[in-house]
């Protein structure tokens, strides 16, 4: 029985990967992009059941892969991003989304927190 296929498109590798481990323990194949030309390189190849498509890429705006989506390629579309505008998230429905997650991990307060821990030492009390 061939498992159902999620496509995880999400420029930051800590969602990606969180979200890959999490569908696989539940039985799902997953296959995860950072970029939008390397998601639509795989759509031509073979179609997810599902995509979680986070609306902040570096390459496009996820609002157009979620259109896309929705017109050509009969997937379950879930948008998952950081935007919490009302408007962002009526446009994503009405473009053909399925639904839509706000995600803390997305929030731009939360990136600079994570990035602000990165830069702190692990062991600021020892001597060099």
């Amino acid at each position: 029985m061939t498992k159902p296929l999620v496509s995880i498109l999400d420029d930051e590798p800590e969602i990606r990967t969180l979200l890959s481990d999490v569908l696989q323990e539940a039985g799902f194949e997953t296959q995860s992009y950072g970029r939008a030309s390397a998601f639509e390189a795989a759509l031509a190849k073979r179609t997810p059941d599902v995509c979680l498509v986070d609306l902040s890429l570096p390459d496009t705006d996820g609002l157009t892969i979620v259109h896309r989506l929705a017109l050509e390629q009969g997937a379950i579309v879930i948008i998952i991003s950081g935007r919490a505008q009302v408007q962002d998230r009526v446009t994503g429905l009405e473009l053909g989304a399925d639904d839509y997650i706000h995600s803390l991990n997305h929030h731009p307060r939360r990136r600079q927190k994570r990035h602000a821990t990165s830069r702190t030492p692990q062991h600021p009390h020892q001597q060099p």
